[in-house]
């Protein structure tokens, strides 16, 4: 199963493509636009985070608060 799929949707009556993309964290689908970008790989391909920008947030978010009880 490719980790980019296309995806076609219905929006306002007109057929959009866009690519999709599962999110390791939270689990659902969501559009590329959803995923911070995390460098290239060898081919020059963008490649995309595992985890969607709102899983990102929050991890990070509950890190800091970790390392402040510290």
């Amino acid at each position: 199963m490719p980790r980019v799929r296309l995806f076609q949707m219905l929006e306002g009556g007109v057929e959009m493509n866009e690519a999709v993309r599962m999110c390791g964290t939270c689990g659902e689908t969501k559009p590329l636009s959803e995923f911070y970008k995390d460098g290239k790989d060898k081919e020059g391909n963008v490649k995309y985070r595992r985890d969607c920008k709102d899983c990102y947030r929050i991890t990070r978010l509950r890190a800091r608060r970790m390392k402040r009880r510290v």
